[in-house]
This record gives C-alpha cells, structure tokens and sequence, in this order.
C-alpha cells in the first residue's frame, strides 16, 4: 500500500495560510504530492534509532492504491508546498514525543 503523507506542522502551516487567504476555493489538497509506500514509512522510523520497525497482521489492499494530492491549488492560492520530508517529519515527530530531557 502506498499513501500520500505530509508532516502536521507542513499542514498547520496551510490551514493557517488558508485562514487568512483572500481566494476562495471548495477544496484544497493537503500532502506532499507523491506516494511513498509503507515499506518507505518502516525504513524511515528504523533509521537513525534502536527500533526495527516490521509491518504486523496481514498485509492490507486498500480498494485504491494510487491517489495522492494535487498541489497545484494549495501553491497557487496559498503560496504553500511542504517543507519536511518523511525522515525528518518522523524525526520531529520522534523528538517532540520524547519530550525535554531533564
């Protein structure tokens, strides 16, 4: 399976730019415009730590494997394209729930 994943911070950052937009639009879609497949998201949350992350269960076929965002209009409404990448969102995301050491 493959999915389009965006960082939150990268979509925090278009929901606020979407907040003070002047344009109007219905719909806008949020994502880092390619798939990456969750062998990539498993290789990603691996590297640079001690976890070895391994997929569980069965292997799961969602009914459409191929849909990804368009970022045309969130670049050209909101001036907006994502910043971070897998490795380092995970990263972010990895630090922020470890939280300060003390």
């Amino acid at each position: 399976a493959a999915k389009d994943f965006v960082y939150v911070a990268d979509v925090a950052d278009a929901v606020e730019r979407a907040v003070h937009s002047t344009g109007v639009h219905d719909v806008i879609d949020l994502g880092i415009g390619r798939l990456q497949r969750v062998q990539e998201v498993l290789n990603a949350v691996s590297a640079g730590s001690d976890l070895a992350a391994q997929p569980v269960g069965e292997r799961y076929r969602p009914p459409v494997d191929g849909l990804w965002a368009n970022l045309d209009t969130a670049r050209d409404i909101l001036g907006w394209q994502p910043t971070t990448g897998l490795v380092e969102g995970i990263h972010l995301t990895r630090v922020a729930r470890e939280g300060p050491r003390t």
